[in-house]
């Protein structure tokens, strides 16, 4: 394995982490506040 190969894979690596955390925020967010997401919504 060569030096691109092993910076390409952690890229993706971090890439991925980092669409889990992402994901994982957006969750937290919609599931803690979902109902003053939708008051929020219909108000404006």
């Amino acid at each position: 394995m060569n030096a691109t190969q092993g910076k390409r894979d952690d890229m993706g690596f971090v890439y991925l982490v980092m669409l889990g955390l992402l994901a994982g925020f957006f969750w937290f967010m919609w599931y803690s506040s979902h109902t003053n997401i939708v008051y929020y919504g219909l108000k404006f």
